[in-house]
């Protein structure tokens, strides 16, 4: 297929899924070069209800659709090309983001979603892999395939990825918190490159989301105590315990902070984890060895390959997280 409905030229896929293809194309109408997604299984209402939930809502934050309809039977939606893919695609398991970068992917992503709600719209479907990116530092909110108005009473039926759906949403309505908790899980993926809630039946899940009270800084003790608050205050199970609106955790999110060094975890596998320093002086490496339940942490200057005396220690499985949480925060040199 060269062409698509005899507009879109197809110069290339960019991502494959199961249920959707997505290609570099240039539109011949508009002379631009856009992101169509090829949508099977009988989707052609989601193209046509994220077109009509987007009219209207223009904002840097949102990725903007163009077109979208049905061809030959293939329902389709053109949009904005994120050249830099999804939040997702950044992600290294187990190993996650930049902490400055995840708080502002979903800052950002906030902002337009704050646009959303003051419209009435919830999205639904807040996830890692429907946060675009222009660039490092420039994320849209986009996906808006299973977005629905809300009822009078500000509420509308569960729909979206399980692993990030609102406790409330299991035998429950969404409101516009129930988005600001997705937003929660959003991030905490990518700070650990893990999912905070894993588990094997639906039922199973809801009653963790309900009950498990996840410690960010335990999953990654090299975050900021700050960006690990606004988290786990976002993924509180009860709604008014959350941030009130997309616009107040977009703002708290801004005031967070990181270490000084700016640490990031670069590697992650079953025995080594290494951490490492990108700003506050000479580069440093953390890195932590597993042997059983024993760790053994190493801190060492990058450049001269000096040890770091406060750095260096043994522990257990159990007790590493605090200690290295001391580490990170005492701000070693």
């Amino acid at each position: 297929m060269d062409v698509f409905a005899d507009r879109y030229r197809i110069l290339g896929q960019l991502n494959a899924g199961r249920n959707s293809d997505v290609y570099r194309v240039l539109d011949n109408k508009l002379d631009r070069v856009l992101a169509l997604k090829l949508l099977s299984g009988g989707e052609e209402i989601l193209a046509v209800r994220e077109a009509r939930v987007l009219t209207g809502l223009e904002s840097p934050h949102i990725l903007r659709v163009f077109n979208a309809g049905v061809h030959s039977d293939i329902a389709f939606i053109a949009t904005d090309i994120a050249p830099m893919g999804s939040a997702e695609d950044q992600i290294t398991n187990g190993v996650g983001v930049a902490p400055e970068l995840a708080v502002r992917w979903v800052q950002q992503a906030l902002t337009g979603l704050g646009l959303c709600h003051r419209r009435n719209v919830l999205h639904r479907d807040i996830t890692p892999a429907n946060i675009f990116l222009d660039t490092q530092d420039h994320a849209r909110l986009g996906d808006f395939g299973v977005a629905a108005s809300m009822e009078d009473d500000g509420t509308t039926g569960p729909n979206g990825n399980q692993r990030c759906r609102a406790p409330e949403g299991y035998g429950g309505r969404l409101t516009a918190r129930s988005d600001l908790f997705s937003a929660g899980v959003t991030l905490w993926r990518l700070l650990t490159g893990h999912w905070p809630f894993e588990a094997s039946t639906e039922d199973e899940l809801a009653t963790l989301m309900r009950t498990a009270n996840p410690r960010l800084r335990n999953a990654a003790p090299h975050v900021h105590r700050s960006i690990a608050d606004a988290v786990e205050c976002a993924l509180d199970p009860n709604p008014d315990a959350r941030p009130s609106t997309a616009d107040e955790m977009a703002d708290r999110l801004r005031g967070t902070r990181t270490h000084a060094r700016n640490w990031v975890r670069r590697s992650a596998d079953e025995v080594t984890v290494r951490y490492e320093s990108t700003a506050g002086g000479s580069p440093v490496a953390v890195v932590v060895t597993c042997e059983g339940q024993q760790r053994k942490v190493e801190s060492r200057y990058v450049d001269s390959n000096k040890r770091i005396t406060v750095g260096c220690f043994e522990t257990t499985r159990g007790q590493l997280a605090r200690r290295l949480r001391r580490v990170f925060d005492r701000e070693i040199t």
